[in-house]
Formats: structure tokens, sequence, C-alpha cells
């Protein structure tokens, strides 16, 4: 991969093997406004305090937000050549938390209720409902039993996940400079190329698929794949809500339980990239969230956090709803995420040091 920066150190250019080249064009407050890759097009608006207002995809599918005098989201509408799509709306209390959402795309997956929950002495999550849970002496989940079967966890000596094994299905996962690599499913590898901490590229045995994004960290806006493009509308908190095809039609529409259980309808869209942005591997529940492991079925951090990160601590990370922030590592509150974007996990959920956000 290489890049090219003008003399404000703004990226212009963005070349990535076998993708055409991306261009990047800014305002006078160097503000992003255009993204351009090959015959694709993507363009951001603004108002007059910075705010964005405007989003419009190669496909001509455009995203409006709208916002009360003290600058907070109201509303999400989002509208193709033909007109409306669906739309999201926000309300406050006095307080500034967000208290409702409406709009047609404004739905929540109810999880079953669940009976009982238990704890070790360190807080670790040993059973919930029918599900039990074990793990080895760093905090790493290594079995977890549920009436279908047992899930095994293996990790490295540096308590990276690296292998997956359930009722059916083999997995295992590569990494370098703190990045997956590569991961294999039932002999099936999928390897990956990184633009710093968002995928450029995945390679498959069908294939490459390259992603269209924008400069802010999992802010995924399409994705070419074998069987064609693909462009992604969001939520505030950057889950896909919808996905559309060239023509502005929409494909898929997603729906999600509050810690982060997905349903696609109708699925069969290749976009793996869904709650909070981040990447649904289909195995076992899990969402890789970089630093960490989520698995959404039962809220559990798959790896204890190290102490000099964010000290972020088994089904805490999505405990305070409604979410406004999700972490886009699970652990990292600083440094390579925080100076991108803010942490985006919910605060009553973060235990951050001093020089976090």
């Amino acid at each position: 991969m290489s890049y090219q920066y003008d003399a404000l150190g703004r990226r212009t250019r963005l070349e990535v093997p076998g993708v055409l080249p991306t261009t990047y064009g800014y305002d006078a407050n160097s503000r992003l406004t255009q993204i351009l890759q090959g015959l694709q097009t993507v363009g951001i608006q603004y108002d007059d305090v910075g705010r964005r207002t405007g989003l419009t995809l190669p496909n001509g599918v455009s995203t409006e937000y709208q916002y009360d005098v003290a600058s907070r989201l109201t509303a999400l509408i989002y509208r193709n050549a033909v007109g409306l799509l669906g739309d999201l709306s926000y309300q406050y209390d006095p307080a500034g938390n967000r208290t409702r959402v409406g709009g047609s795309f404004a739905r929540t997956l109810l999880p079953a209720a669940v009976a009982s929950a238990t704890y070790d002495a360190a807080n670790r999550q040993l059973t919930f409902g029918d599900q039990t849970m074990a793990f080895d002496p760093n905090g790493n989940l290594t079995t977890l039993t549920e009436p279908g079967g047992t899930t095994t966890f293996t990790w490295d000596a540096r308590d990276r996940l690296v292998g997956v094994e359930q009722p059916g299905t083999l997995a295992n996962f590569a990494y370098a400079f703190g990045r997956r690599l590569a991961k294999t499913v039932n002999g099936a590898t999928t390897e990956f190329l990184y633009d710093g901490l968002d995928i450029a590229q995945q390679v498959t045995a069908e294939g490459p698929t390259s992603y269209l994004r924008s400069l802010a960290i999992d802010e995924t806006l399409g994705l070419t794949t074998p069987e064609g493009a693909f462009f992604l509308m969001a939520d505030p908190l950057g889950s896909a809500v919808a996905v559309s095809d060239p023509a502005g039609s929409t494909m898929t529409e997603y729906t999600y339980a509050p810690f982060g259980a997905t349903t696609a309808t109708p699925p069969g869209v290749p976009n793996p990239f869904q709650f909070t942005g981040r990447e649904n591997d289909g195995l076992a529940g899990l969402y890789y969230y970089r630093a960490r492991y989520y698995r959404v079925v039962v809220s559990l951090v798959a790896a204890e956090a190290a102490a000099q990160v964010a000290l972020v601590e088994h089904a805490d990370v999505v405990q305070a709803l409604p979410p406004d922030r999700a972490d886009h590592a699970l652990g990292c509150c600083h440094g390579a995420c925080g100076a991108m974007r803010p942490c985006r996990m919910p605060r009553a959920a973060r235990r951050c040091s001093k020089t976090s956000p």
C-alpha cells in the first residue's frame, strides 16, 4: 500500500494492490468533503459550526443529519433518488441523556429473560442461564457450554484468541503487529490487508473484497466483493442499519439487541461490519474488536483487558444504556484509537487512565 499527502499533511491518495486509487478532497477548514475511488464518489457536507449535515454514497443514497440548539443529533434521514428509505429520530432529557429513539429504522431485539447468573471471586461470569463458562488463570474464556454443545477457545502466550472449536466448526486466527492477519474456518482462509486500524482489503479463495471508507475509524461506506458492490447506512453508534445495492435499493436491514445480538433481514449480504461498525465473525456469537473478542449472546468480553489500557472487565463493557459511545478495541480509550476518534464505549462502562478522554 502507498499514501500521498498535501503540504498540510492531509492524506490525498491511497493505493491498495488490485484496487483503483482512492483520493480525498477537503474544504478550507480541512474537513473531508469528497472521497473518489474510480467511478465511486462520496460527498460529505457540514454546517457553519462544523457539524456533519449530509453524506452521499456512490449509489446516490444520502443521509441527512439534524441537530437541536445544543448540537445534539435529533434525526437521521436516509433517501435514495426515488424518495425516503427510512429514518431515525432521538429525544433527550435535560441532562443530555438520550431517552427515546423513533423512526422506521428504530428496531430492537429483546433478549429472552435469564433467571440467574453467577460469578467467581474475580468477577468472572460462571453461569448465565443455561450456559456455563470456564476461564484460564489469565482470565481468558476457555470453554462455553450450552444446550447445543461446548465451544472451546484457545489462546496464545500473548492472550490472543488463536482457535475456536464448536460442533461442526474449527477456526484459527493469525496475528502480526497487533492486528489480525488471517482467519481460517473449516479450512477456508481469509487474509486481511490493513490501512492503519481498518481493513482495506480481504482475500479469500473466491476473490478479493475491497472496502470504501472515510478517514474515521470504523466508518465503512461500502464494499466491493466478487458478488458485486454494496453500500452501508449507519446509525449514530456506527452500527449498520441497512445495506443498499448499486441502484440505491435496500437489500437487507439489521436489528440489534441491546448488547449487540444481530439479525439481518433478509440474510445473505456479505457485510461483516454490523454492530458499532465492528466485524461480526459469525463464530460462536463473536464480534472482533481488535484488542478483544466480544460475545454478544452473554455480553461477555472473551479476554480480560490489560491493566495498562482501559481495564475493561467482563460484561461491564456495555452496561450503560442507551449507548452513545462504543469502544472500537474493547480496551482502548486513548492512544491508537483515541487519537482518531473519542472512545466509543459507554462512559459508565469505562475504567480509563487519567490520560483517556
